[in-house]
């Protein structure tokens, strides 16, 4: 992964994550107004604030989790009739009746695809935000710009930064240096990234402005600072670094951020709806007990090996997660499923109704377009051997269905 250059730029992603970064740096602008400037803190308030303008679809999309949950046996029973057959005829029969069950309830298959689609973006916005502070808190970004002018004002800094890059093997770093702009950019980001000991060996590698390099240090360190941990190095350094000098309430803390982020995954998931699964589902049923586990124990890794920070969003993000799940599985189940189904099917019918009168305003406008050369169309009389003899398709045809048209409107 090359460094992200300040901001984000892909498509979507990039202009959401603007959008989040101006929420982000507002919090940290009312913290700092009361003298906390904390970057830990508005990571908790921010995290809290965009699952909570998110509830709204996720309640969406979680009832028709339920509502797929009561379709289930009929669309199961469905596949089971059809299994095995393969031809074409099959195929579009088993299609026709899984549409005639989701029309029953009032819903499609693509029910919470929208609320999905909207979700997925935010999501990867958010994690952009988290992961590259700077580049959306003004604040943070602008102690590091008179460093940088330094760094910048010494002849060959760019090989001595390359080789404190490889020197150091600093991942997810492609240092840019083809504009005054990404050149700026790439420095504050690749600073943004550097642990306690990588900065010592900055001072190191730039001797006449250490003082400078250690001025910074000192202030990021004061903004990443949470808990007696800073947020900006990973746990694993943090427990070598505090075992090696006998910090022993440090290595604690640091043990906990990759725990704590496992068990808040797993307790997320435990309190999600759980897909009833028939004994012919089994091998699903057991592919989603595995998820389950690993994929607490992969929070818990990268957890251990990325930045504290990413680690506290992410534990942040389950027990919201998890607070939000308890109270609409409490709200889920005081809804009345039939009441639910009843108001689905009531939209679904105004929609086609809707859809079926577009249709039909649609064809008169084609036949009337085709059919604007004749003069009066209420003069035009069929008798039933030329109804016989028109083609479907034809401008006659079309003449006639206007006439029919305004006819039944005039009476």
């Amino acid at each position: 992964m090359g460094i992200l250059l300040t901001q984000s730029t892909t498509f979507i992603i990039g202009p959401i994550a603007q959008l989040l970064g101006w929420i982000m740096n507002g919090i940290f602008s009312v913290l700092s107004n009361l003298g906390i400037e904390n970057i830990g803190l508005c990571i908790i308030i921010f995290t809290v604030i965009m699952y909570l303008l998110m509830l709204p679809l996720t309640i969406r999309q979680q009832k028709f989790s339920k509502l797929t949950a009561v379709m289930s046996p009929e669309i199961q029973a469905v596949q089971k009739k059809y299994a095995g057959k393969r031809d074409q005829e099959s195929m579009m029969k088993m299609n026709e009746e899984t549409k005639e069950i989701y029309e029953k309830y009032g819903t499609s298959p693509s029910g919470s695809c929208v609320q999905m689609a909207i979700q997925f973006p935010v999501m990867f916005a958010l994690y952009q935000v988290i992961y590259n502070v700077p580049a959306y808190v003004s604040s943070v970004k602008a102690v590091f710009t008179p460093v940088i002018d330094k760094i910048i004002g010494i002849s060959g800094y760019q090989d001595l930064l390359q080789k404190f890059v490889k020197s150091e093997k600093i991942g997810r770093v492609a240092l840019d240096f083809t504009s005054d702009t990404t050149t700026t950019n790439t420095i504050v980001d690749l600073l943004y990234r550097l642990s306690t000991g990588n900065w010592n060996k900055l001072a190191k590698t730039f001797p006449d402005i250490a003082s400078s390099i250690s001025s910074v240090q000192d202030s990021i360190k004061h903004f990443n600072s949470f808990l007696g941990l800073n947020i900006g190095d990973s746990p694993a350094d943090i427990i070598r670094t505090s075992f090696g000098n006998g910090s022993f309430g440090i290595l604690i803390m640091a043990v906990l951020i990759p725990v704590l982020a496992g068990a808040t995954q797993f307790i997320n998931f435990k309190l999600m709806p759980q897909a009833k699964t028939n004994n012919d589902n089994s091998s699903m049923a057991s592919s989603m007990k595995m998820m389950n586990y690993s994929m607490p124990l992969m929070s818990a890794f990268f957890c251990l090996t990325f930045p504290a920070g990413i680690g506290l969003y992410w534990i942040t993000s389950a027990l919201v997660r998890s607070v939000q799940q308890i109270c609409i599985n409490k709200y889920l189940d005081s809804i009345d499923m039939e009441a639910e189904i009843a108001k689905n099917q009531e939209k679904a019918k105004a929609k086609r109704k809707k859809k079926e009168g577009l249709e039909e305003r649609q064809i008169v406008n084609n036949a009337t377009i085709k059919t604007k050369n004749i003069k009066d169309l209420k003069s035009i009389d069929y008798t039933a051997k030329d109804l016989e003899n028109i083609k479907p398709g034809s401008m006659t045809d079309k003449a006639n269905m206007v006439r029919k048209f305004n006819e039944k409107n005039n009476k």
